[in-house]
């Protein structure tokens, strides 16, 4: 149900790929996956169109980033596409869940992510707001329901919406190291105060240490008053 964003019927077909526009919001491509990708177009062809949103003359690309790639390497001039209206909403959703469901995030990309398709869901009036009663509000889509579309538990689903509550400056920190691919352990980071956050932040992106838990013991210790004598 989407009461104002509602959107004209979506059509398969080839369009011209000097066309396409790859907006800022699509990850970087993997020169491996692209390879790969290649090879299988050269032996079978392409199997899954990719999905773009029209925009004036011409097309905004929101799946298949290295399916385009694969493609334009090859010196391809057309490509198959799923196209739909331009909807900034309906854009946003389409490559989070596109993101989401092909695991391509980090545990902090992820719940942020997850944050903001809810969000969007609500603008759309697909899901409930917190704390209303959805069962009294028509068909709206459940937490339940969000977690199982992503293969997840309800408890899975609620960890890693959790890891958003990081602090924003160990976020920016530490969401580029390797560390902030482990879910469970941004989940206890999360849990601490910001001071501590930060610290164990600073300690991983620093390479003095190899593991979560090193870093977590380091900080703590800063902040412990020495008691011996």
């Amino acid at each position: 149900m989407l009461p104002q964003h509602q959107t004209s019927d979506i059509e398969v077909k080839q369009i011209p790929i000097s066309k396409i526009k790859v907006i800022t919001r699509m990850r970087r491509t993997d020169d491996n996956n692209v390879e790969d990708l290649k090879r299988s177009i050269k032996e079978i062809g392409l199997l899954h169109s990719i999905a773009v949103a029209k925009k004036d003359d011409g097309y905004l690309l929101l799946s298949g980033l290295h399916r385009l790639t694969a493609m334009q390497q090859m010196g391809e001039e057309y490509i198959s596409a799923t196209v739909r209206e331009d909807d900034d909403l309906i854009n946003q959703l389409v490559i989070l869940e596109e993101n989401l469901v092909a695991k391509r995030l980090n545990a902090i990309e992820e719940a942020e992510a997850i944050i903001l398709r809810e969000q969007i869901l609500i603008k759309l009036g697909r899901k409930a707001v917190v704390g209303s009663n959805q069962y009294s509000t028509g068909d709206l889509i459940t937490n339940d329901e969000l977690s199982k579309q992503l293969g997840y538990t309800r408890r899975t689903y609620s960890y890693k919406k959790s890891v958003a509550n990081i602090n924003q400056e160990a976020k920016d920190i530490i969401s580029e190291t390797k560390f902030s691919n482990n879910m469970m352990d941004m989940y206890r980071l999360q849990k601490l105060p910001d001071h501590l956050q930060i610290e164990i932040a600073n300690v991983l992106a620093s390479g003095k240490v190899k593991t979560f838990k090193r870093a977590w013991v380091l900080a703590h210790l800063k902040f412990t008053d020495n008691k011996w004598d």
